[in-house]
């Protein structure tokens, strides 16, 4: 990982939305914010949901770049056969 791959996911809206969930809800989980077990449940349930849900669109983002990047080899290669 280069430090423009480590910059572009720091600025990344999605990263910072998983942060915006993931935080709160971890307070909640371990007790700094003071609520009852279910609520405790709730935040733990959420937790996952938004690791799961930065991987999976972290996912797509790859996908659609490595797939453009290939793209872009192949025109390459298709041009200089010509």
């Amino acid at each position: 990982m280069t430090w423009d791959d480590v910059r572009r996911k720091l600025t990344s809206r999605k990263f910072w939305a998983a942060i915006a969930v993931f935080v709160p809800s971890l307070l909640v989980f371990t007790g700094v914010i003071d609520v009852n077990k279910a609520e405790q449940l709730k935040a733990l349930i959420v937790l996952g949901g938004a690791c799961v849900a930065y991987m999976l669109a972290e996912t797509a983002v790859d996908v659609v770049r490595i797939a453009k990047e290939k793209d872009d080899v192949t025109e390459d290669l298709d041009n200089t056969e010509e």
